[in-house]
């Protein structure tokens, strides 16, 4: 894969939104893909989480099925925005924003059939706050 340059202009194409309703709690979720978030979010967050865009602003990061390890606990990753400059008047989502990106340690793998369960006793990751090394 190769990320395209953002100054090249692209012209109008066929496209695909994807979104899902798995949990009452969690509202509609639409996927993000890699491309539209490179640049953005670290390419070692990329590589191992699926990112889905929530109601309140926040993308939601799963880890990969492919990617489960069944020896570590799993996780998600939960990317919260607050913007920081003037809304966009335009339409074209550019406000400025800050993102905080936290790691939560879950129970159970995240299934259809099973929600986001937070493990309480362990600790929030941000990346301010991670060791060298911290996974």
């Amino acid at each position: 894969y190769m990320p395209r340059n953002p100054l090249v202009t692209v012209e109008p194409a066929p496209s695909l939104v994807i979104t899902r309703n798995l949990f009452a709690e969690l509202g509609e979720q639409t996927y993000m893909p890699r491309e539209l978030l490179e640049g953005t979010v670290p390419a070692a967050l990329l590589d191992k989480y699926m990112f889905w865009h929530n109601k309140d602003q926040s993308l939601s990061g799963y880890q990969r099925p492919e990617l489960a390890d069944g020896t570590k606990a799993p996780s998600m990753i939960k990317i919260e925005l607050e913007v920081a400059g003037g809304a966009d008047d335009e339409g074209f989502d550019t406000a400025l924003s800050d993102g905080r990106v936290k790691k939560y340690t879950l129970l159970a793998p995240v299934t259809p059939d099973n929600p986001p369960q937070v493990d309480k006793s362990a600790p929030v990751l941000t990346l301010m706050n991670a060791a060298k090394g911290a996974e």
